[in-house]
């Protein structure tokens, strides 16, 4: 009896911390919609165009010329449809443990889960950064066709890794082998923008930086609905959702890039991607309504028992 009571006080101490977890968490969602912060909603609308003009013809501000290359870093990251995708379809199992039969089982507890995402986000950052900064002075080329292909080749092997573990404790080399493959991707953005050279390392950093910062900002609101829904038993099924359609989506796009023509099925999970804020604040919604029906059920078996 005693047990009882003191598991549902515990139950009901945690809901009321997560419950001021989650009121930040949306908060934050909803800032995502707004385009993050109104810190960066002058970078954030920054249009193409405008860009281009700092480019070809630079301030005399150098910050000025600086704070317009963090903006179109953040603005590629945030509209980068398969670099988002392979990166969240990696962290699906990331708060998952493997278990004896090399299936994913259970939640691995927050400071697990936490450090597994840190590891493969560094690990994307950092080999991303490498190639970026090869490939953006010329100094390494390869055919963007080629480049487009083997990102869907990294989100398919992510995504077979999501339904079961192939790379299980490997997930480390996976992102930074194929952040090496996006980094090319990102260069390709610099390249056509034609700056000198004085202007191109300034770039390339404030880029990089902006890169960072909106891969960051997404990360830090995606992760704690992962970690939320992971604890529920339904999250398996996100898991296998999520992965399936990434499969679908990769092979689209590398028929797409092979064949040189488009297939509605690609271009729909570009469209798709223009409503990311609504679909992270979908998810958010989900991990409270899971956790709330979670918490209702612990508390009516803990009435029941006493």
């Amino acid at each position: 009896m005693h047990i009882q009571a003191s598991k549902s006080s515990r139950t009901a101490h945690r809901g009321r911390l997560f419950i001021i977890t989650l009121f930040v968490s949306i908060i934050s969602t909803l800032k995502v919609n707004a385009h993050i912060a109104p810190t960066f909603l002058p970078l954030l609308h920054i249009k193409t165009s405008s860009l281009l003009m700092v480019a070809e013809n630079p301030p005399d501000s150098t910050w000025a010329g600086f704070g317009n290359m963090l903006a179109k870093g953040m603005q590629h990251m945030r509209q980068g449809t398969y670099h988002l995708l392979f990166l969240f379809v990696l962290l699906l199992p990331a708060v998952l443990v493997v278990s004896r039969k090399k299936q994913w089982s259970g939640f691995g507890g927050v400071g697990y889960s936490l450090v597994r995402i840190f590891r493969i986000t560094g690990a994307f950052a950092i080999g991303h950064s490498v190639t970026l900064l090869l490939c953006a002075p010329g100094l390494i080329h390869f055919p963007i066709r080629v480049i487009e292909v083997l990102m869907a080749l990294g989100i398919l092997l992510a995504a077979l890794h999501a339904y079961r573990p192939i790379f299980a404790r490997k997930e480390v080399y996976l992102a930074a082998c194929f952040g090496l493959v996006h980094g090319i991707a990102f260069a390709e953005t610099l390249i056509k923008l034609n700056l000198d050279a004085g202007h191109l390392a300034l770039g390339i950093i404030a880029f990089n930086l902006g890169v960072e910062l909106m891969l960051g900002l997404i990360i830090a609101i995606v992760a704690p609905w992962l970690i939320i829904l992971s604890r529920i038993n339904h999250y398996n099924g996100l898991r296998v959702g999520g992965a399936v359609l990434a499969v679908i989506a990769a092979l689209a796009w590398a028929t797409e890039q092979i064949s040189n023509q488009p297939n509605f099925v690609a271009s729909a999970v570009t469209d798709a991607a223009g409503y990311g804020p609504w679909l992270v604040l979908l998810l958010a919604l989900c991990a409270i309504f899971g956790f709330f029906m979670k918490v209702a059920s612990s508390t009516a078996a803990s009435s029941y028992y006493k």
